[in-house]
């Protein structure tokens, strides 16, 4: 099944490098932008992988399916285009999520940038990749790579504590980036590119594919508390090689 979900999301890849957004429309908060390709990448898997999966469920960023509930049967969990900001800028950082779930567990995730021609992805159990590489995280602390750091770009009443954390953090690392999808961000740990990503309000198709990712990498996600993920959506992500991760949590607990 991993084979034919992989070839299902770089065919939806064709779509984007289109090259052209189309209609753009906002949604709530600031700076939340959706796009004609959003849509259309969207209803192509919903379409594809309910022709894989028939009675699945799908919990999609898009279209009034982000309240749809993950519970015991398969489901999809799709975020179409993560970083449409950077989309909509002509910014080649951007990837489709997709996670398949069974029972409340991930079963596989996959994330690509078509732009890069990267597809990122794994199977429970069985190691994850970059195309056909296979990805082994290296336990590092921060001072030792890049720290991704998201700012709340759609919510304003987070980015007061945002900033002040990332303040804190900052001494601790090499440096810190802003890419601008938190599923490439998380990806890039379990390649080794950065050390950690820190979100403080993401939604579980932000995550939910890369989480499966990393961890099969080696990485660790939680939420900014220690606390387990658990498909929950608009609480803050933090994911990272495991000394990187621990240590940011130190700093998170003293900055309270």
């Amino acid at each position: 099944m991993i084979h034919a979900l992989k070839e299902i999301v770089l065919q939806a890849g064709n779509l984007i490098r289109q090259g052209c957004h189309g209609d753009v429309w906002s949604k709530p908060g600031q700076s939340n932008f959706v796009t004609e390709y959003d849509v259309k990448v969207q209803r192509f898997l919903i379409e594809r992988l309910g022709a894989l999966s028939p009675g699945c469920t799908f919990v999609c960023e898009e279209e009034g399916l982000s309240e749809n509930r993950i519970e015991n049967g398969p489901a999809y969990i799709i975020d179409p285009i993560d970083g449409t900001t950077n989309f909509l800028c002509g910014l080649p950082f951007c990837g489709i999520s997709v996670a398949f779930a069974q029972a409340e567990e991930t079963k596989m995730g996959v994330v690509y940038n078509p732009f890069r021609e990267e597809l990122f992805w794994a199977e429970k159990g069985k190691g994850a990749y970059l195309n056909e590489t296979p990805l082994k995280a290296v336990d590092r602390p921060l001072e030792k790579g890049v720290l991704n750091f998201s700012n709340a770009p759609y919510d304003v009443s987070l980015r007061e504590a945002a900033f002040a954390l990332e303040k804190a953090v900052y001494p601790h690392t090499m440096d810190i980036r802003e890419l601008g999808s938190a599923a490439l961000s998380l990806c890039y740990i379990a390649a080794n590119r950065c050390v950690a990503y820190y979100s403080p309000g993401l939604c579980v198709w932000d995550y939910a594919a890369a989480a499966c990712v990393l961890g099969e990498a080696g990485g660790v996600i939680l939420c900014a508390d220690g606390s387990p993920t658990a498909y929950r959506s608009h609480i803050p992500i933090l994911g990272g090689v495991p000394q990187a991760a621990a240590e940011f949590l130190q700093i998170v607990e003293a900055q309270q």
